[in-house]
């Protein structure tokens, strides 16, 4: 139930859309079973679901979790022998289900046959299915990762200003590259021409990766950054660094403030910060990695190809074999000038985007959840 964290936004926003496709959802933190009570800003975030006709239930004990229709447990899909909570799945009697995102592109076939024990497997964009039906999982169910009607987000204005701020919000780590942001920025652009600011995640990964700023001293030696005129005196003019968790209201401002969202993932299941720069109107900037290519505007939105795969980092616990996608810097260098250089605004649709509705989602899990529980009981 971490404010910040993507896995339980995303778990919560889920949650929320079962509830209104008529489910009765009992959420649990099994990181925190025990845990009483919430964060003043998750407690506003899901008032609305927690009365009505299928109120969600926040607080769940052994006794409640008995008997209930389906299991839906979720994770981080680690390696087979990092992830024995499928085998302890499996020993239950009643339905248990898989909610599962990953930013890899192969799955060991340990892990397969273990998923393939389960009742259900639900993913929340195309590449994960397509990922999991190649390596052989055979009860896989694309769900679409869900918008409500009322997100905030939705009310901002697009920029109809000249298109000059670039902007990033996620954890640095390895897979994300946020690296080559600042690399791109500061070889496509001089000083004063455009701004860029990366908004940090108060997670830290859970390997050592360089700070932003020592990636921005380093860069400032090199040669294409030093012909463009960057400096240790102004470079932080245009590129600004927001670090820790920020409120609500102050991420709405991040993304108001910004005219061009940029992604330079090697692998995402869904990139929250580019699916609320979205939802806000803004325009997209992203690689082919996954999660943001299900939302992508093909009209107005630039994707950035991939030029292969290349081998995770091994700070990333997914087993032997696993791996992401490459990409050519030049094509983020050129992408970000030829967004600088258009007046294009962003759009707030997408092919398919009705299929993204929360009524819509609802209405697929409580489909999916009883036709598992239907099946059982046959």
């Amino acid at each position: 139930m971490h404010p910040a964290d993507g896995w339980s936004i995303a778990s919560r926003t889920y949650a929320r859309a079962m509830q209104l496709g008529g489910l009765d959802v009992l959420l649990r933190d099994w990181q925190r079973p025990n845990a009483v009570g919430l964060d003043e800003e998750l407690f506003n975030e899901l008032l609305p679901a927690l009365t009505g006709e299928h109120p969600l239930s926040m607080l769940t004990t052994e006794q409640q979790l008995r008997g209930v229709d389906l299991h839906v447990f979720s994770c981080a899909l680690l390696s087979s022998d990092k992830l024995g909570v499928l085998d302890a799945m499996m020993t239950n009697k009643e339905p248990q289900a898989f909610y599962c995102v990953f930013e890899r592109r192969y799955i060991e076939p340990a892990l397969v046959e273990k998923m393939n024990q389960l009742s259900g497997v639900w993913v929340q964009c195309r590449m994960n299915e397509l990922v999991l039906r190649e390596a052989g999982v055979h009860n896989v169910a694309l769900i679409p990762y869900p918008f409500f009607d009322d997100d905030p987000h939705l009310e901002l204005d697009k920029p109809a200003r000249e298109p000059k701020h670039f902007y990033n919000i996620g954890r640095f780590e390895p897979r994300k590259t946020p690296d080559n942001i600042i690399r791109a920025f500061l070889r496509a652009f001089a000083p004063g021409e455009s701004k860029l600011t990366l908004k940090t995640s108060p997670i830290q990964h859970i390997a050592e990766y360089p700070s932003p700023w020592r990636i921005v001293d380093y860069e400032l030696g090199q040669p294409d950054v030093y012909r463009n005129g960057w400096t240790g005196s102004n470079v932080w003019e245009d590129v600004c660094i927001v670090e820790g968790r920020l409120s609500r209201e102050e991420m709405l401002g991040v993304h108001a403030d910004g005219d061009i969202y940029v992604s330079a993932s090697r692998g995402e299941g869904l990139e929250l910060g580019a699916w609320a720069a979205k939802l806000a109107g803004r325009r997209l900037i992203c690689t082919a990695s996954g999660g943001p290519e299900d939302f992508l505007d093909p009209e107005v939105d630039i994707c950035i190809p991939a030029t292969g795969l290349i081998p995770a980092d091994p700070s990333y616990p997914w087993g032997e074999g696993a791996t992401y996608i490459d990409y050519d810097l030049d094509d983020l260098v050129e992408a970000m000038q030829t967004a600088r250089g258009q007046h294009a605004c962003g759009t707030r649709t997408w092919p398919g985007w009705e299929r993204h509705r929360a009524a819509h989602v609802g209405r697929s899990l409580a489909n999916w959840t009883r036709s598992i529980a239907g099946s059982r009981a046959a």
